[in-house]
């Protein structure tokens, strides 16, 4: 299905929602509303090609968080990072169930236009609080065992763009569970997928390549890589949790890439800290691509 290149300028609000966005659990990107058992997506935390596959993937029936500027188009993550703080400040912040009905080609566009009157917009602090935007303390003794909150973006789950041998991925996660098969049709159909817990499942499902074992923490750093050079906004925020010890605590049993009960190799944290160096010493730091 072709995706019109203005979906995102033709959003139409068919119901405005007035739940907090404070009382939702989730992320910066996505939260789940207790009142409606929806998932609500922050277009404003996602590129403008992810945004777009999202509503493409949800035929344009989903719940939405949003940032517009006064001619009515959409501010996303990968805008320059100081006009998007710029316009942020003056756009009004609407959180709505979006009905943008469209056809298969550009010139098929219909969007369903729907009123409704925006909620009352955070201040921008709060704003930055709840979004993770917030510089980190870069208190050299701080250890950082944690990837939620302010810290999400560190998570490999974060939806950042990703590209890994060839073939662009909405996230870490997606990148790394398509490198479990050398099938190009399987690394496209995960990198197709919406969420990264869709990756994960997808990549346990696979059958191993032979080599899997021998070569999953060099693709892992490759992918950690790219999502901090790539998406220059991201790199800034690593660089500013200082010389803080980055270690991925978890709940769910994970000794490999993270610690569980106090115990575990860390190898994510190391890669993290690895890059973090690595952008540290870089003279010129690479631009969103």
């Amino acid at each position: 299905m072709s995706i019109p290149l203005d979906i995102l300028d033709d959003i139409r609000i068919a119901s405005p929602c007035t739940v907090s966005w404070s009382s939702m659990a989730g992320d910066a990107q996505v939260r789940h509303c207790g009142e409606c058992r929806l998932n609500v997506y922050n277009l404003s935390e996602m590129t403008r090609e992810t945004a777009r596959r999202l509503i493409a993937e949800k035929e344009g029936r989903l719940c939405v968080r949003l940032y517009r500027r006064k001619d009515g188009t959409v501010i996303t993550a990968d805008c320059p990072r100081g006009l998007a703080a710029k316009l942020r400040r003056k756009a009004r912040r609407i959180t709505a169930a979006v009905a943008a009905m469209f056809g298969v080609a550009v010139t098929g566009c219909r969007p369903l236009v729907c009123m409704g009157a925006p909620v009352h917009p955070l201040s921008e602090k709060q704003e930055n609080r709840q979004q993770g935007r917030e510089k980190p303390n870069a208190d050299p003794t701080k250890k950082i065992d944690s990837f939620q909150g302010e810290y999400r973006f560190l998570s490999n789950f974060w939806l950042a763009d990703v590209i890994f041998e060839g073939i662009a991925y909405p996230s870490v996660e997606h990148a790394y569970q398509a490198a479990k098969a050398l099938d190009i049709s399987e690394r496209r159909r995960i990198a197709g997928l919406q969420m990264a817990s869709e990756a994960k499942s997808a990549g346990r499902a696979l059958p191993l390549r032979t080599d899997w074992e021998q070569v999953k923490f060099e693709v892992m750093e490759a992918c950690v890589r790219d999502k901090f050079t790539r998406n220059a906004e991201l790199g800034d925020r690593l660089l500013a949790t200082g010389d803080a010890h980055l270690e991925e605590g978890n709940t769910w049993g994970d000794r490999v890439w993270g610690v569980y009960d106090g115990e575990g190799e860390n190898r994510l944290g190391k890669i993290l800290m690895k890059v973090r160096d690595e952008l540290r010493g870089s003279p010129d730091r690479p631009l969103n691509r």
